[in-house]
């Protein structure tokens, strides 16, 4: 099974978490280095490649996770999760903050 996550790249040290206790996320944006705090801005091209990246992961997922904190804007995050609709089998839109994921068991 292949897992998407979209959300604002500040939530990247929460999902690279979770793949690193077994959950099979496959987003090139958490590890994106134009994402990371400090990173130069990306050029055009840089930029043009990434989402093309982040667009072919999220509609080849079988499973998209969403997260939108309350008093964050969301952009991006949409553009994945509409790719992401024809083939995700389920989608789980998280409304609420990362510390409540726990409480969300989802059996991968």
């Amino acid at each position: 099974m292949r897992c998407y996550v979209a959300s604002k790249a500040k939530h990247a040290v929460f999902w690279r978490a979770l793949r690193g206790a077994g959950i099979p996320i496959e987003a090139p944006w958490i590890d994106a280095e134009l994402n990371q705090p400090g990173a130069p801005e990306a050029r055009p091209d840089q930029w043009q490649r990434h989402w093309q990246r982040c667009i072919e992961s999220a509609a080849d997922a079988d499973l998209t996770l969403f997260y939108a904190a309350e008093d964050e804007r969301q952009c991006g995050a949409l553009l994945e999760c509409g790719a992401a609709q024809p083939k995700s089998f389920f989608s789980v839109w998280l409304p609420f903050g990362p510390a409540d994921f726990a409480a969300c068991a989802v059996d991968l």
